[in-house]
């Protein structure tokens, strides 16, 4: 019986072990640079743990990060699916997505 226990207690440990690592990886899905090089918007996505059906790595969450040119963070969002975020529009002092983010470039 203790050996049963002992051997549940490993797997329990290894499979939280393996989500802390693979669960918490992303990679970049898509960038969207300002036009002077200035600002840039970085989106990643979070693979599932699971393998995914082709054709699907688009419906993954993710977060979307706004960077300055030095790669500093100014600011990020989660999203439900990378593929929402398709249409960045840069202005003077704004960068937006529609019905996503609407964020303030600062001065």
């Amino acid at each position: 019986m203790q050996r049963y226990i002992i051997g549940a207690a490993v797997a329990a440990v290894s499979a939280l072990v393996l989500y802390l690592i693979v669960g918490h990886s992303e990679e970049q899905y898509a960038e969207y640079v300002r036009p002077d090089g200035r600002y840039r918007v970085v989106v990643y996505r979070r693979p599932p743990l699971s393998g995914s059906m082709p054709g699907q790595a688009s419906d993954a969450p993710g977060r979307v990060v706004l960077l300055d040119a030095s790669g500093r963070e100014l600011n990020q969002t989660s999203v439900e699916m990378v593929q929402l975020v398709e249409d960045v529009q840069w202005g003077d002092r704004t960068v937006a997505a529609k019905l996503l983010f609407d964020w303030k470039l600062p001065d």
